[in-house]
């Protein structure tokens, strides 16, 4: 495990934009890294999956889990889940604009 760098937040890394984009780049790439070397006794959920397809991901989770639950319950928690929230960078102008200008590095992270 690599020692952080910095001190609380990083160094207040995450107070721009590029800062923080950078910063969740190198935890998705250490979770992943994470996530090969687990195999099958790991699960990646990307957010924007959850949030446009909440029952079809949160049954892969329970099934990963091994918990059992029924339609209903499903059903419900589901039900929490606040689609309109998939995307929403996509409706502030300065946050689709940073997406655009990083879109390589964010389709490098399959986003």
């Amino acid at each position: 495990m690599k020692p952080k760098a910095g001190g609380f937040i990083n160094g207040m890394r995450c107070a721009t934009l590029e800062g923080g984009s950078s910063l969740w780049e190198e935890y998705v790439t250490e979770a992943r890294a994470h996530v090969r070397e687990l195999g099958e006794r790991a699960i990646e959920v990307r957010y924007e999956d959850l949030l446009v397809e909440p029952v079809r991901r949160i049954e892969a989770l329970v099934e990963f889990c091994g918990i059992p639950a029924s339609a209903a319950l499903l059903g419900k928690a589901a039900a929490l889940v606040r689609k309109e929230r998939a995307y929403a960078f996509r409706s502030n102008p300065e946050l689709n604009s940073f997406a655009r200008s990083v879109a390589e590095r964010l389709q490098a992270q399959n986003y």
